[in-house]
């Protein structure tokens, strides 16, 4: 028994450094779930941010001519603000955020646009576009300023982050080309951030500027980047109930999900095996769902609305539900990661 059981907890971290292999966020803003006109929807999964924190970013197709779908803010008022966040794994050492960005009559207003990089001893380190100043810069802790230069309006521009907490590197590109390359100043990373806001405490007019992002990719090592085979012979889909918390209780708790087991070949019965696992602080794989296993007739699926439960000595933080799914017959695998937070005990 005991050696089954060591054989277990190999193939469940050997699974579980294989699935990690993927983006941990994949923002397109698509639809589904997001519809055109519609307030960008939340739903726990990579292709959606982990929060809206403030106000309520739409998703517009094809805004100003531009193709695909993308999130823009807006401020009508200046006491009001239009933020979303993302959640990141705990003891997450390296990260790469990748995104597209469009200004609209941001020059020359009372608005800024700022992408936040948060760490538990910093919560300002900003990449900002200031409409006031027009230029881009970034404010790191120490009070480490550094101005890029100008930007302007009706322009897209491709932003590219490093940051390492164990190099102590903060490197950001702007449409291919290196603009900082300094330290971090900070041992973790616990978020992002992204807002829209008044440039000062003396704005009188915010409704004026449009900010569109899209194409938002976070991820830990550039080979994550590597797209899977066009068609697969499993798919899984892991999600949010609508409406669900995404943070677990200090004492404990459920995060309420529906899972979604596919076989997609065409016309072939598979055996398809399943199960969902966390990994712990310490690096350890944490089982969430026992395997199991299902039969789906070709072009066959299950949908299951279900729950993970979180012990109340899980430490506080940020964490990923990774569902994994195997074709028994082929071993093709497919997984999809969920967020999710569980509170300080």
């Amino acid at each position: 028994m005991k050696i089954k059981h060591a054989l277990i907890q190999t193939a469940l971290v050997s699974v579980a450094t294989l699935a990690q292999a993927q983006l941990l966020f994949d923002v397109k803003f698509s639809s589904p779930p997001n519809t055109h006109g519609q307030p960008i929807v939340v739903d726990g999964s990579a292709r959606t941010p982990s929060r809206i924190t403030m106000g309520a970013p739409d998703m517009l197709s094809n805004f100003a001519g531009l193709p695909g779908n993308w999130g823009v803010f807006n401020t009508p008022q200046c006491n009001l603000y239009d933020q979303i966040q993302f959640n990141l794994p705990a003891g997450i050492k390296s990260l790469y955020i990748d995104y597209d960005i469009y200004t609209q009559q941001l020059n020359n207003s009372e608005n800024a646009f700022s992408l936040y990089l948060d760490s538990s001893d910093y919560g300002a380190r900003s990449m900002t576009f200031h409409g006031k100043l027009n230029t881009i810069s970034l404010f790191n802790k120490g009070g480490r300023y550094s101005n890029f230069g100008s930007f302007s309006d009706l322009r897209k521009y491709a932003v590219s982050i490093y940051a390492s907490t164990t190099a102590d590197i903060l490197k950001i590109n702007i449409d291919g080309s290196t603009v900082h390359d300094g330290p971090l100043g900070s041992s973790d990373l616990n978020g992002i951030r992204m807002s829209l806001s008044p440039a000062t405490g003396a704005a009188t007019v915010c409704n004026k500027s449009n900010i569109a992002v899209s194409n938002i990719k976070v991820y830990e090592t550039p080979a994550d980047l590597e797209t899977l085979p066009p068609v697969k012979e499993v798919d899984v889909e892991l999600a949010l109930q609508p409406g669900a918390p995404t943070t677990v209780p200090a004492g404990g708790g459920y995060v309420m999900h529906r899972r979604t087991i596919r076989n997609t070949h065409p016309s072939t019965a598979r055996n398809i095996r399943y199960w969902a696992y966390t990994v712990m602080p310490n690096g350890l794989a944490y089982p969430l769902l026992p395997a199991s296993s299902r039969t789906l007739a070709g072009g066959g699926q299950i949908t299951e609305s279900a729950s993970f439960f979180i012990p109340a000595w899980f430490a506080g933080g940020n964490y990923v539900a990774t569902l994994v799914g195997v074709d028994e017959r082929s071993g093709a695998l497919d997984s999809e990661r969920l967020v999710f937070g569980k509170s300080m005990n």
